[in-house]
């Protein structure tokens, strides 16, 4: 598999909205739900997009392209930051890659049990486990991912 991580850019922006758009779209369909974001447009402009152009403007964001094409993004690596991928094998290269983990470590929902097993393989040390709350519906979005403990 030819995976390439690199610095994001700005005009990445549009790509990383589709990946994040098409995440939480497709929850939505299955559920018969209202979509978090009604298009690709809003999930580059809103609050996850603010987030990334900051992240990009700090250096800290980064992308993984397959074949080209980019499959995932990362604002960076901790408990403020969100990463998204298509797959978990684009998620484990953007772990992968990461220079440092900002602050006590990132959140990573130990259901996905593939990428937590590669971690802990990887000598990454479970620090703390948590749990999700929400007020209301929580719509879990498809694909591989990491959460922000601002969203």
């Amino acid at each position: 598999m030819s995976l390439t991580i690199r610095r994001a850019e700005t005009a990445d922006a549009a790509k990383c909205g589709a990946i994040l758009y098409a995440a939480f779209q497709k929850v939505a369909d299955q559920h018969n739900f209202p979509p978090d974001f009604p298009s690709v447009e809003a999930a580059t402009d809103v609050d996850r997009g603010a987030e990334l152009r900051e992240a990009v403007n700090a250096q800290t964001a980064i992308v993984v392209e397959h074949l080209g094409r980019i499959t995932g993004f990362a604002t960076g690596l901790g408990f403020f930051a969100h990463a998204v991928a298509e797959t978990n094998q684009d998620l484990k290269s953007l772990i992968g890659a990461a220079p440092e983990f900002q602050g006590p470590g990132f959140l990573l929902p130990t259901r996905n049990h593939e990428v937590f097993a590669w971690c802990l393989d990887n000598r990454l040390k479970l620090v703390m486990q948590m749990t999700l709350m929400s007020i209301g519906l929580y719509n879990e979005p498809a694909g591989a991912w990491l959460p922000s403990i601002l969203f």
